[in-house]
This record gives C-alpha cells, structure tokens and sequence, in this order.
C-alpha cells in the first residue's frame, strides 16, 4: 500500500456550489486525474470562515487501485444550506482554485459540529468537516 499527502499552503476563500447547478459535463474526478483544469460556471457562495481552515488530499495505491481523499476542516459562524449535492472551491493564498465535489456519486459528506465556547472568550459558530473519496477528489478549478 503506497499514501502520499498534498497539503494546500493557505486558504484565502472557501465557497460552496450546488452541484445540481453545474453544466453536465464529463467528470470532474476523470478530468483531474487527466491534470485538466475544469470551469465551475455555477454561483459560488461565500462562506465565512474563522480560524486556520486546513485542506488535505491524501492518496492511496491498494491492490491496483487509486484512490484519494481530500478533507476540509473549517470553523465558521454560519450554518451552510441542507443541499444534498454539495460541493466546494477554495482558493489558496497564491490565487490558485480548487474544487472538491462531483457531479456523480460519490458526493462530499459534510459533518458538522456545533460550538458553544467558554463564557471566558472562546468562539461559538460550527466545525465543519467535508470528506470526498474518488480516483481524485480534488481538481484545478477556474471561477
């Protein structure tokens, strides 16, 4: 079994897409492994975030088989919409922009925490974490 991690360096902005909006176009995970860049022409809706967001793509060679996983972990005072097609674009401190999320099963799965802080000053809002398994789960975007 061979793993390798990507880190992102920075994230500037994080995003959400309905991805029931995006043009039906050949699979984002096929067109990453490929290095294609693929356009997201569909709203993208800011979220708000807090703290150090941190975004990792870990890959995974079993038995002839890739795979990779890409997780999101952020903190945010909003709660984002009950979609059930999520997907999402962060763009590192460079300017570089990324997608996670397909148009085809397997879609992202959200996990949500709620925060309620300490009286002495520590914030409330929600702890997200965002998880998508595919041959590749994270793909070069242009927004």
């Amino acid at each position: 079994m061979n793993t390798s991690t990507q880190i992102l360096p920075g994230i500037k902005f994080i995003g959400y897409v309905d991805i029931d909006t995006l043009p039906d176009a050949p699979r984002i995970d096929l067109a990453a492994l490929c290095n294609m860049t693929v356009g997201i022409f569909t709203e993208i809706h800011p979220i708000d975030f807090f703290g150090s967001p941190d975004c990792r793509a870990s890959s995974e060679r079993v038995a002839g088989q890739s795979s990779e996983t890409a997780t999101l972990k952020f903190k945010s005072k909003s709660i984002l919409p009950a979609l059930s097609h999520i997907g999402f674009v962060i763009t590192d401190i460079e300017g570089n922009n990324y997608f996670i999320g397909n148009q085809r099963p397997p879609f992202p799965t959200l996990k949500v925490d709620t925060i309620f802080g300490s009286p002495d000053g520590d914030s409330a809002g929600f702890d997200y974490e965002i998880k998508h398994t595919a041959l590749k789960s994270i793909a070069k975007c242009k927004i």
